[in-house]
């Protein structure tokens, strides 16, 4: 089982599409049966993720991507610093109490990092 965590600390579009990307890449080289991956989102990364804020062609494939058992994780913390609530974010997040605990937590499981 392969296990990736992509880490996403800024509010810049592109960082995400890479992510994106780089997921859609693995997913055509390994069965998602044989992958477990994470997306962890802290800092200013959860304002990528609020409702509207970015054009239909990411949200699809975000929405894709969690529709294959991709998870998606916000940091409780950078979502306070930034003055969001759960329900300003688009549905295919989760909420992690702190992102820097659950990177470190899935560093020490297993996980690839790949900071975009």
């Amino acid at each position: 089982m392969y296990k990736v965590l992509f880490h996403i600390e800024l509010d810049a579009i592109e960082p995400l599409k890479v992510a994106i990307g780089n997921i859609n890449n693995l997913l055509k080289e390994i069965p998602k049966s044989q992958c477990d991956i994470v997306v962890v989102a802290n800092y200013k990364g959860p304002l990528l993720f609020v409702k509207n804020m970015f054009d239909q062609e990411i949200y699809t494939d975000i929405k894709k991507l969690h529709e294959m058992g991709v998870v998606f994780l916000m940091c409780n913390n950078s979502l306070n610093n930034l003055n969001l609530r759960k329900e300003d974010l688009i549905e295919e997040v989760g909420i992690t109490k702190a992102g820097i605990l659950e990177i470190i937590k899935r560093q020490a499981e297993g996980y690839a990092y790949v900071r975009t």
